[in-house]
């Protein structure tokens, strides 16, 4: 059995997708190490790893990233993106390939399994002194002559129009807009002695990887054609929870009223004016049941706000435990939260402008699987329509339905496990 260090950027949905997979490796007989925040130290042994902190590196969470990175923008999609790309990423690869370093000598791996942004395993990987497997819990960041660059806010198109669109586009992106955050990224690779990237950087990690794992299926992306093999999709990444608790409000997720969750994800959770009250305001008298997750701990001023027999609001609600009741959920677009519902066959408001919202956002237009408001600022009056839209629709349902099936017909961990274990019997071999 092989020695397996997994690595994770401390944000919960860098983490959370990979603790089936570790009880999974650890169940099969690996012994599996674990580097990442101290935050994240008790789920991450719950799963039987080994548990290394950030030493080098710096270390932060969802809730802490506001006071850590006081001058991280929320305006500018662009400059919010660049800034997290920088400062979030790749600043911190020095100080974790130190610290990986002094973990290996104590736990001599035989695979670094890492998410795709987590950067200190890049040195690793490009001289090959171990192989690299990275998961993703993400939209597919890639482009080509039929599908433009990530956050172009552009949908494929294949035609000849089309074609020379994507093609000025990806050039503009690359070459201008993005160019000095390359160029950064390059100058951070000089302290280690590496060459610069052969690819953008959006896409180098790609190449440099053994194996390239999307927890995801084709039937929730853009149609790519001639990808290349290393991209694996094994199907989503759900982290079942256990409930501890009974809640006031459980028997009515059996009743015969649609059931609405809202949620604004787990990082901008301060200004309750982004989304959840939007929707609160365009929802509190619909006669649906609205079940609403903060993400914070202060909810007390919120519900008496929205005082109603119908309308309850948590700090926190798994997201496998309220979902499979809804008719719909209304979203800032996270990730974990959309492959979640779209697990249970729930169409999606999503009303998201930062991180990779926007990209989310798209495959949710464009898999007719729900309405993007386009702004991560929507409107009482947009909310209730696009719910109205939804529920009056069924064509939404219908597709939400259609993923399902296919999400059921894979199981992330089993299917990321005999790749895993696949590539170390070639390198044995």
């Amino acid at each position: 059995m092989a020695k397996i260090l997994i690595a994770s950027v401390p944000l919960s949905g860098h983490v959370n997708p990979a603790l089936p997979l570790a009880k999974m490796l650890i169940s099969r007989g690996h012994e599996v190490a674990w580097y990442s925040g101290a935050h994240y130290k008790e789920v991450i042994e719950a799963t039987g790893a080994r548990f290394f902190p950030f030493v080098r590196a710096k270390d932060f969470h969802d809730s802490s990233i506001r006071t850590q990175f006081p001058d991280l923008p929320y305006k500018s999609l662009f400059k919010h993106a660049t800034y997290y790309i920088k400062h979030l990423f790749y600043d911190n690869m020095p100080g974790q390939y130190l610290d990986l370093t002094d973990i290996l000598r104590d736990f001599p791996a035989d695979l670094l399994l890492t998410d795709e942004w987590f950067t200190g395993a890049i040195p690793f990987a490009e001289r090959k002194i171990l192989p690299w497997i990275c998961y993703c819990n993400s939209p597919l960041f890639y482009y080509t002559d039929e599908i433009p660059f990530p956050g172009a806010g552009i949908f494929p198109s294949s035609t000849l129009y089309g074609v020379n669109r994507n093609r000025i586009v990806n050039w503009m992106v690359t070459k201008l807009i993005f160019a000095k955050t390359h160029a950064y990224i390059n100058s951070i690779r000089t302290q280690l002695d590496l060459k610069p990237m052969s690819h953008f950087f959006i896409i180098n990690n790609i190449f440099l990887s053994d194996l390239f794992i999307k927890f995801n299926t084709p039937a929730f992306e853009f149609r790519w054609k001639d990808l290349p093999p290393r991209i694996r999709f094994v199907g989503p990444a759900i982290p079942f929870q256990s409930i501890s608790r009974d809640y006031t409000w459980a028997h009515l997720l059996h009743s015969s009223k649609p059931i609405i969750f809202i949620t604004q994800g787990s990082v901008n959770i301060k200004d309750y004016n982004k989304l959840i009250i939007p929707a609160l305001k365009a929802l509190q008298h619909s006669g649906a049941v609205i079940i609403v997750a903060t993400g914070s701990t202060s909810t007390e001023e919120l519900s008496a706000k929205f005082a109603s027999d119908t309308v309850f609001i948590e700090k926190y609600i798994p997201y496998d435990y309220i979902l499979p009741h809804c008719q719909l959920m209304i979203t800032n677009g996270g990730f974990g939260g959309v492959i979640t519902a779209l697990y249970h066959g729930v169409p999606l408001v999503v009303a998201g402008d930062t991180e990779d919202k926007p990209e989310i956002a798209a495959r949710i237009e464009y898999c007719k699987v729900g309405i993007n408001l386009g702004t991560g600022h929507p409107s009482p009056k947009r909310i209730r329509k696009a719910v109205d839209t939804i529920l009056n629709n069924p064509i939404y349902e219908t597709n939400a339905m259609n993923i399902r099936d296919d999400f059921r017909k894979h199981d992330a961990p089993k299917e990321t496990t005999r790749l895993i274990e696949e590539l170390l019997r070639n390198r044995s071999a």
